[in-house]
């Protein structure tokens, strides 16, 4: 048996995205929330919650530049906080990622999103 789910929506007065929900039941599987915008309406910054196997909640905090492309991740993983940054391309392909302990790896071809 499938399992319904319910997305709920809620836009501010110039259609911008204020936050985002899917609901199975009354469990919320993901959330989109705090999201940011520049006075060009450009999304800055986000932050995700995705529901992990075990129930608890996963928290990604997002940030983007004024091209719409993803820059940094903020994980708060159970070992502890860890923090990307990603350096683009002119087209915005990732090249590399950088965790905060500063050690950059090759990573062509990957995209987070």
């Amino acid at each position: 048996m499938k399992t319904a789910l319910d997305i709920h929506r809620r836009i501010d007065s110039v259609s911008r995205l204020e936050e985002r929900e899917v609901k199975a039941g009354s469990t919320v599987l993901s959330a989109w929330t705090d999201i940011a915008y520049d006075d060009n309406g450009n999304r800055l910054s986000e932050l995700t919650s995705q529901r992990k196997l075990d129930g608890s909640a996963l928290d990604i905090y997002r940030s983007i530049d004024q091209l719409d492309r993803l820059i940094s991740n903020h994980h708060p993983f159970d070992a502890g906080d860890t923090k990307v940054g990603y350096q683009l391309d002119n087209a915005g392909n990732v090249l590399a990622e950088t965790a905060l302990d500063g050690v950059a790896a090759d990573i062509q071809g990957f995209h987070p999103c």
